[in-house]
């Protein structure tokens, strides 16, 4: 039996069973992507060729995925770079069908998209409950030792941390786009 009809050049990247009140998010190779509404996608009979849902040509990219979403989900966004980003789904934009999208990623000369993952809202919740675990642990412990990099200092007063660098009172110090995470970071 023959779902769809692909003509020369198109392959399959994913195949969603419908729920209602859903939308479809599409991903390109390049960091662009969008929502559309399920209702705009019209049903088809088996065999049949398709709909256009998001252009590829130009600086979109060829589609890496589809999936289903609810406002409630997060992404997980993955580079051929080894980068990764989370946001929330209802932070993409909502657009029709055969359109280009909006960026969801910025990329490097030469770096693609090359996975994408859903969070559900209970996934996300579970996550959020062990993190309230490991806070309410933490604010027993005993304050930082003289010399360290978290101790050093006056709130936005810079101080040198015991790798040479400076660090703040201030969450200045905190990992920055585009830096390597140092020993303190991990």
């Amino acid at each position: 039996m023959r779902g769809v009809q692909l003509v020369k050049g198109d392959e399959l990247v994913g195949v969603e069973v419908i729920e209602p009140d859903r939308s479809l998010l599409t991903i390109t190779t390049n960091g662009y992507g969008k929502r559309t509404p399920i209702e705009e996608y019209r049903v088809q009979n088996r065999g049949g060729i398709g709909l256009i849902d998001i252009k590829t040509e130009g600086r979109n990219g060829s589609v890496v995925g589809v999936v289903q979403v609810d406002p409630t989900d997060q992404l997980m966004i993955v580079t051929s770079a080894g980068k990764i980003i989370r946001t929330r789904v209802d932070e993409v934009s909502i657009l029709h069908r055969n359109t280009m999208g909006v960026r969801m990623m910025r990329l490097d000369k030469g770096e693609q998209v090359v996975a994408f993952s859903r969070l559900t809202e209970d996934q996300v919740g579970d996550e959020s409950e062990d993190e309230e675990a490991e806070a309410d642990g933490a604010e027993g412990d005993a304050a930082p030792s003289e010399g360290s990099a978290e101790g050093a200092g006056d709130v936005g007063e810079a101080s040198e941390a015991s790798d040479g660098s400076e660090a703040t009172g201030d969450g200045a110090d905190a990992e920055s786009e585009g830096s390597e995470p140092t020993e303190s970071d991990e």
